[in-house]
C-alpha cells in the first residue's frame, strides 16, 4: 500500500488488528514501541509491516468511526486515543495546547449526541501544536529514556492514610523506608510527612542531594536477621526499550529486589500491571493488597499534571512473607480524594 492510498478498516488485516489491540490496551506503550513489536511480529511471520504513516492514518479513521458510533464503549476509546495521540506528539517534541484546559479528556462531552460529537470535533480542530525548544526536547528525551513519570503527592497521601494503623506495630522506634527511584522527591517528601525515615536514591541525578545509583546493582547493609528497611515506596520505571516480550520487565526486577530489602513493598502503577501471565507467581505469592483509585490519577512525562487522563492506577502492596493461600485485599480509594489531599505546592516540577 502506498502512502497515497487510503486505508480501510473493513478488510481483514491481522497486523492491523494486532497493532490496534496493543495500542489501545490499558497502559499501552508509545506508538513507537507498538510499531517496533509489530515489525518484529511481521518479520517472524514472513509479512511486511505497514508504514508508520499508514498506521497513523488508520488510527485517525478509527477515531472518526468511533465518533460516529452510538455504542456505549465509544467514549473510553476516544478518550484513550486522544490521550495517546497527545503523548506521542509530546514525545516527538510537540507540545499540545487545548482551547480549554483539559477539554478533551474530562469526559464532559456526550458523544452519543450530535451536539456532543460536533463540539468534540470543533475542539479537536482548535488544538494548537507548539514546537518545543531544543532544551525542552532534550529534557523530554531524557525523561523518556528514564521512563520518568512522577507520582502526584496526593496519590501517595491517599495510600498512607488508608493503610492499616497497625501495619508497622512491630517496628521499634522509627520506621525506615526506601525510595530507590526518587526522581525529584515527590513521593519521598510525602512519606516523610508521615514520620518515616526515608532513604532516597535514583539512577539519575535530579539535583536533590541523594545517592545516585542503579537500584538493581546497588548494595545495601546485609544482616541475616534484620532487613535494612521496614518498607519500600516506589513508582519504578515500568518499561524500557530493552524489555523483551515474555520476560520480566525492569519493574518486575525492581519489585524482586525490593522484597529482599523490606517486608512491605508499595508500588504505584497502572491497574493493567496486574494482568500479564508472566507476573502471576509474583502476584500469587506476594500480593497482600491493592489500593485502587476510583478517580483518574493524572500522570505526565517528567512533571506533575493537573489534567485528567484515561488510565486507571492503583497501589500494589507486596509482602515478603505473604500467605500464598490468602486472597489479596482490594481497597477502593474513593472519588474526591484528589481534592481532599492536594496541598499547596504539590504541582512543583
Amino acid at each position: 500500500m502506498t502512502s497515497r492510498e487510503t486505508p480501510t478498516l473493513t478488510q481483514a488485516d491481522p497486523l492491523w488488528d494486532a497493532f490496534k489491540a496493543d495500542y489501545f490496551r490499558p497502559g499501552a506503550p508509545t506508538f513507537a514501541a507498538c510499531y517496533a513489536r509489530l515489525e518484529a511480529m511481521a518479520e517472524s511471520n514472513g509479512m511486511v509491516a505497514p508504514s508508520k504513516e499508514t498506521l497513523r492514518r488508520r488510527l485517525q479513521l478509527h477515531l472518526e468511526m468511533r465518533m460516529g458510533a452510538e455504542r456505549s464503549q465509544a467514549m473510553p476509546d476516544l478518550a484513550r486515543l486522544a490521550e495517546y495521540q497527545q503523548r506521542d506528539l509530546e514525545l516527538d517534541g510537540i507540545e499540545v495546547k487545548y482551547p480549554k484546559p483539559g477539554s478533551l479528556l474530562t469526559g464532559r462531552h456526550n458523544l452519543h449526541t450530535q451536539q456532543g460529537k460536533n463540539r468534540f470535533k470543533k475542539e479537536t480542530d482548535q488544538l494548537v501544536l507548539v514546537e518545543m525548544t531544543p532544551e525542552e526536547k532534550a529534557l523530554r528525551a531524557l525523561y523518556k529514556k528514564l521512563n520518568y513519570f512522577p507520582t502526584p503527592p496526593w496519590a501517595t497521601r491517599a495510600l498512607i492514610t488508608t493503610l492499616p494503623d497497625d501495619l508497622f506495630a512491630d517496628v521499634v522506634g522509627e520506621v525506615f523506608a526506601l525510595d530507590p527511584c526518587a526522581g525529584r522527591c515527590h513521593m519521598v517528601d510525602v512519606v516523610r510527612e508521615f514520620g518515616f525515615n526515608v532513604t532516597a536514591s535514583d539512577i539519575h541525578d535530579h539535583g536533590m542531594g541523594y545517592a545516585v545509583q542503579d537500584f538493581l546493582t546497588a548494595e545495601y547493609p546485609a544482616d541475616a536477621d534484620v532487613l535494612p528497611f521496614d518498607a519500600v515506596f516506589m513508582n519504578p520505571p515500568f518499561s524500557l526499550d530493552e524489555d523483551r516480550p515474555g520476560e520480566p520487565t525492569i519493574a518486575d526486577k525492581f519489585i524482586a529486589k525490593a522484597l529482599t530489602l523490606a517486608n512491605d513493598v508499595f508500588v504505584f502503577g497502572r491497574l493493567a500491571f496486574l494482568t500479564p501471565a508472566i507476573r502471576y507467581e509474583l502476584m500469587r505469592d506476594h500480593l497482600e493488597a491493592m489500593y485502587v483509585f476510583c478517580e483518574r490519577v493524572p500522570i505526565a512525562l517528567g512533571r506533575i499534571s493537573k489534567k485528567s487522563g484515561a488510565t486507571d492506577y492503583a497501589w500494589y502492596h507486596f509482602k515478603r512473607d505473604a500467605d500464598p493461600l490468602s486472597h489479596p485485599a482490594t481497597i477502593l480509594i474513593p472519588p474526591g480524594t484528589r481534592d481532599r489531599l492536594t496541598r499547596h505546592g504539590d504541582d512543583r516540577s
